[in-house]
């Protein structure tokens, strides 16, 4: 199968994901170019659908509990900070520091179950990033190049549709376990585009049906991994 990786638009450098601007100055008859980051939210590649894939909360994590005294959402993240760590290309000593981002999520409300998830460059611009809310969605124990793992999808936003970053880590793992965070190939048919405009691209990865989503990740898990997301105790300064 024909496969395209979507993992990052122009280099893997903090900033430099996705889209830029781009100015000229002319300067005694010398044009110089600078480049500069627009301010694209932070996070690994995804495959978006158009509609939110799974809505049953069977599945769906943070959920709903209630017993004798006490009520509230419940789920098997641990709230707070988590840092991204890609995987470096070179073991080389000279090589360069691994990229990272940084992810903060939260409770949305005790009543109306929902993470918040807010990607971020650097972890002290986490509390003005923009939000997104969602959830995990349970998808079972998968083969992975670590062994039997557990699937979850991050499923995020919910009007117009959601994304869904993939990642594993161990069966019955505690809610502050590192994850693995799967990589993102995306076969041509699922791939949409208009072309792209100047040099902002359009592609992007899109599956619009459950099974095909589910049979997507899987077929993920078998690859090697793109990073860590541990959780980190690092305050906000």
């Amino acid at each position: 199968m024909d496969l395209v990786a979507l993992n990052h638009y122009f280099c893997n450098s903090k900033g430099m994901n996705g889209l830029s601007q781009v100015f000229v100055i002319a300067i005694t008859g010398i044009f110089i170019i600078f480049i500069t980051p627009t301010s694209v939210m932070a996070q690994p590649s995804s495959v978006h659908a158009d509609l939110p894939l799974w809505i049953e909360t069977e599945n769906l994590y943070p959920r709903s509990f209630t017993d004798d005294d006490s009520f509230g959402c419940s789920g098997p993240v641990k709230f707070g900070n988590w840092k991204l760590t890609y995987r470096s290309e070179t073991n080389e000593p000279d090589a360069d520091a691994p990229d990272v981002e940084w992810l903060k999520i939260y409770n949305y409300g005790v009543f109306h179950c929902a993470y918040g998830f807010q990607w971020s460059y650097e972890l002290k611009d986490l509390e003005t990033t923009s939000a997104k809310l969602g959830h995990f969605v349970e998808l079972g124990l998968v083969d992975t190049p670590s062994g039997k793992m557990d699937l979850w999808a991050m499923q995020s936003g919910f009007s117009p549709g959601s994304d869904y970053i993939f990642v594993t880590r161990p069966n019955n793992s505690n809610p502050n376990t590192p994850y693995e965070v799967l990589d993102i190939q995306c076969p041509k048919k699922y791939i949409r585009a208009a072309g792209n405009i100047d040099i902002f691209r359009t592609d992007y990865c899109s599956i619009n049906n459950k099974r095909s989503m589910r049979r997507f990740a899987k077929r993920m898990a078998k690859l090697p991994p793109i990073g860590k997301l541990e959780y980190v105790q690092e305050p906000i300064k």
